[in-house]
């Protein structure tokens, strides 16, 4: 059974490490709960049994954890979201919740400033950036310890050398989030009856991966464009034009259909009509929870 979460703490020993899960928190009850409000569908989920500790995905399921839908997530998948963590070679359940606000950030500003999305595009700017903690384990002699987990360590940071807006993001979760799990279906590949997504079961996390920036037309467009952005806009701008639109850039088939005219762009930057392609009619619009747990300083 697996308690409290913290940073691990600056020692020289080293915990060992765990990949069991613990007991989730995300009981039938609760995935009705997200189902209601829109976040996953019915047919697509399934809670884990009362007494399984590890992951057991079938072939065509990944684990997630519930917060990772607060902060953005959503199938199914854009194929330029899946093939950025096939190049990074790393799995959702590895991820923290704020890892999600990136792609969705990515896959706005490609789409809505008319630039191709690929992911060596995304490669060329962000990098995963590992957040090591501790949890405290309750073992079977009912003895208890500090432990390592592997899984809900990494996050997509962007590069040092990238143009970036101004951070506002949530880093902190509450100390339980690695605790609501479930398994949720994914797409396969028609040819290979597979995913890049998917994986048995949570194996031991390797050194923190690492990605060579490419140097393709794509990536250097979406650079051009992201030092545009952060000319004008901070991170908190831009999810907020999202979350206003309350629309999911990471999910498959999410596109802008139309512009507003040149003459009402900023510094260059192509601008969405807003009144058109997602009905906004006024300012003020009502901000949701997405926007409320991902920006908190």
């Amino acid at each position: 059974m697996h308690s409290h979460e913290e940073m691990a703490p600056r020692t020289t020993e080293k915990p060992p490490s765990t990949r069991a899960l613990g007991y989730s928190h995300a009981t039938p009850e609760v995935l009705e709960g997200m189902i209601l409000h829109g976040l996953v569908d019915q047919s697509q989920v399934r809670a884990p049994p009362a007494d399984q500790a590890s992951a057991r995905p079938e072939p065509d399921e990944v684990v997630v954890l519930r917060d990772f839908f607060t902060a953005s997530l959503r199938f199914p998948l854009d194929s330029v979201v899946v093939e950025i963590f096939r190049l990074y070679g790393v799995y959702l359940h590895q991820m923290t919740p704020t890892s999600f606000v990136r792609p969705n950030l990515f896959m706005w500003l490609a789409k809505t400033g008319k630039v191709e999305p690929t992911a060596e595009a995304f490669v060329r700017v962000f990098r995963i950036h590992y957040q090591p903690k501790t949890i405290v384990v309750t073992r079977k002699d009912d003895s208890s310890g500090d432990e390592e987990p592997q899984y809900g360590c990494y996050t997509f940071a962007f590069r040092h050398t990238s143009p970036s807006p101004i951070p506002a993001y949530r880093n902190k979760w509450p100390v339980d989030w690695t605790n609501a799990w479930f398994n949720h279906k994914i797409r396969l590949d028609p040819e290979m009856n597979s995913s890049p997504l998917w994986v048995a079961k949570i194996p031991p996390l390797p050194k923190t991966p690492m990605v060579a920036p490419p140097d393709t037309v794509e990536a250097n467009a979406f650079v051009v464009l992201l030092r545009l952005v952060a000319k004008s806009f901070s991170t908190r701008d831009l999810i907020e034009e999202i979350a206003a639109c309350q629309c999911f850039p990471v999910r498959e088939g999410w596109t802008v259909d139309s512009w507003a005219p040149e003459e009402r762009w900023i510094e260059g930057i192509p601008m969405p009509d807003f009144t058109e392609g997602f009905s906004l009619r006024r300012e003020g619009v009502c901000i949701y929870n997405f926007f409320n747990h991902c920006l908190r300083f």
